[in-house]
């Protein structure tokens, strides 16, 4: 995807060049590189309205420099995009102190101050955009792709094993670690910092979120105003640069028709609106209501169906640009063809309805916060493959993945651990992954992740976030022709599990991945048991399985309608949630969860030759 890459230590000699080459994936887009000193290259790739730089006066090697990839925003004294001039002079005058009170938006910024010999690469509070670094030898490179990052370095690409367990365990990488060893991702709201004369790394967290409710926003009404007016201005700080035109991702759940409600009433609506799915016509699907929503509202609706049908020509080079961030299934049925030909639609940015209202429901201990957001432990279906010798050391190093995560949470209240957790762990790198390689096409813009939103919501009493039910209330009272149309009730995404028993080619494709000799060829081949893995890939392939039900369920009508009714009842709701923990055993994950993953596994082993520079 676009952004910005660094080599730093040891001269360029058409690194940082190969490496902008390697993820210039759209023909619009632009590459420049910056030679800032002999051994300190920087590089741009992506779209020109993304990028910005200044430097101070002075002679070349003594400039402070400041190159941005994406959007800064400030909203006083009046909402406005930030240059990076501004960010200059904000730098000298302060250094970092706007960046932590006052900078917004979706960017990455990379400082040369050249008085301290320092090089400082900052992110955005959420950590919106990717930014993977490696150290190795002296030497940094950091870029918005890990194939960039060994371009720039001219090293190979190694599978990890801690990476593996977390990608096997919840289908991405929560936390700083990758897939790939000795190479990490900058947590949300940090600043890493290279001193070119000691060739030290340092990292600071300058931001993160915690809860603190406040007496102020205990009535439900006030509350709920307080997260409109939040949220209204979240738009207007989108807006603030007077974008030409723009798109909306309307997927037809709670998220992006709140964002199709605010900008309806500001008289500010998008020139489109995108949906995806395998059919738009399933009444009581997310992409009919979608399409009915967009009607609503005289807005033009464009969809894109998919099925299972295009993975096996498009899975291989799928896995290569996505480089397996994330297992969603959906992105291996639309592969670059509609990134190019469908999100590619010229507009200047694209909203998406990413947000951290609340995550499910309450918590009554560390145990139940993790098992909200992620797996507490490994899967018990994914253990039954692994190495009996190597579980308790495979256990361990996902336990510490999490506790990574969480060391740095000032709560201690489980319900807020648990939304800490799914902030800065899942939306952080699952949520925004998803949105990364569409982000290929068009600039993502997510207000209701804003400085102003957040700063309501962590002041808000924990059960207005339980289930999001404030955000709820909020669209109910403020923007009730949204909520003209229920959530989904009948699913619209290709049905894979089914597809990929009983469609030949998509099994063969998949039970060729499979085999174990080419889980030998990488370092699956010593973690996973062949006699469990065998067994437990031929029960899957050889089980009946029926189709989705593509018919409205009254079963799912009545567990959404009790479950709103339970949100404004927290003790009860805390207490039904403490009895099904309790009582329910632990039921063992999906077989195609394991499988999947694995196979998508090999496919990426295959393809770790061309991270490298010349290939």
């Amino acid at each position: 995807m676009p952004g910005i890459v660094g080599l730093v230590g040891t001269a360029d000699s058409g690194r940082v060049s190969a490496a902008l080459k390697k993820i210039s994936y759209i023909d619009t887009y632009e590459a420049t590189v910056f030679p800032i000193l002999p051994t300190l290259t920087l590089g741009y790739v992506g779209r020109p309205s993304q990028r910005d730089y200044a430097t101070s006066d002075g002679e070349e090697q003594s400039r402070l420099s400041v190159l941005v990839y994406g959007a800064v925003f400030r909203q006083h004294p009046r909402p406005h995009r930030v240059a990076a001039s501004q960010i200059l002079q904000d730098f000298r005058a302060g250094r970092f102190q706007a960046l932590r009170d006052a900078y917004d938006g979706s960017f990455v910024i990379v400082i040369f101050d050249p008085a301290n010999q320092r090089l400082h690469v900052a992110m955005d509070r959420v950590g919106t955009q990717p930014v993977y670094y490696r150290q190795w030898r002296g030497i940094l490179t950091f870029g918005p792709e890990v194939k960039a990052l060994m371009t720039a370095a001219d090293s190979d690409a190694e599978l990890s094993e801690a990476g593996l367990i977390n990608l096997l365990a919840t289908g991405y990488s929560p936390g700083d670690r990758t897939l790939f060893t000795d190479v990490n991702a900058l947590e949300p709201g940090s600043l890493l910092t290279w001193d070119l004369s000691q060739q030290t790394l340092s990292r600071e967290r300058y931001w993160k979120i915690v809860y603190d409710p406040t007496d102020s926003l205990g009535r439900r009404g006030v509350a709920a105003e307080a997260l409109f007016e939040s949220t209204r201005r979240a738009h207007e700080l989108c807006l603030a640069d007077d974008p030409h035109d723009y798109d909306l991702f309307l997927s037809g759940g709670l998220d992006s028709r709140g964002i199709l409600g605010v900008l309806d009433q500001m008289g500010a609506m998008p020139k489109r609106a995108l949906g995806w799915g395998m059919r738009d016509d399933i009444p009581g699907s997310d992409a009919w209501i979608a399409k009915q929503l967009a009607g609503e509202f005289r807005l033009d609706f464009s969809f894109l169906p998919y099925d299972t049908d295009q993975m096996t020509e498009i899975a291989a080079e799928w896995v290569y640009v996505s480089e397996l961030v994330n297992d969603n299934i959906g992105r291996y049925g639309e592969g670059m063809g509609a990134v190019r030909q469908f999100y590619s639609t010229g507009a200047d940015f694209t909203f998406i309805g990413d947000e951290a209202w609340g995550w499910r429901g309450h918590a009554g201990n560390e145990t139940e916060a993790r098992a909200h957001v992620l797996p507490s432990s490994l899967p018990p279906q994914l253990k039954s493959i692994l190495r009996t010798d190597q579980v308790d050391r495979f256990e361990s190093l996902y336990d510490d993945s999490i506790a990574r995560i969480m060391q740095p949470c000032e709560n201690t209240d489980a319900t807020d651990r648990k939304d800490f957790l799914y902030l800065h762990g899942r939306v952080a790198r699952f949520i925004f992954t998803l949105g990364y390689y569409r982000e290929i096409a068009s600039e993502m813009r997510r207000p209701f992740l804003s400085n102003g939103v957040l700063e309501v919501v962590r002041h808000l009493p924990r059960e207005y976030r339980v289930h999001k039910n404030l955000y709820v209330s909020m669209l109910k009272k403020f923007l009730p022709r949204t909520m003209k149309y229920p959530e989904m009730d009948v699913p619209s995404l290709p049905d894979w599990s089914y597809d990929l028993r009983y469609k030949q080619p998509l099994r063969n494709y998949f039970l060729e991945l499979l085999d174990f000799a080419n889980l030998e060829d990488g370092p699956l081949g010593s973690m996973i048991d062949r006699t469990a893995f065998e067994r437990v890939r031929d029960d899957f392939f050889s089980s009946p399985a029926q189709p989705v039900n593509r018919q409205a369920s009254a079963q799912v009508r009545m567990k959404r309608a009790a479950r709103q009714a339970l949100v404004t009842r927290p003790r009860l709701d805390r207490f039904l949630t403490r009895v099904r923990t309790q009582m329910a055993p632990a039921s063992p994950s999906n077989a195609m969860d394991s499988l999947w993953r694995i196979a998508l596994c090999v496919l990426l082993q295959r393809n770790l030759g061309r991270f490298r520079m010349g290939r």
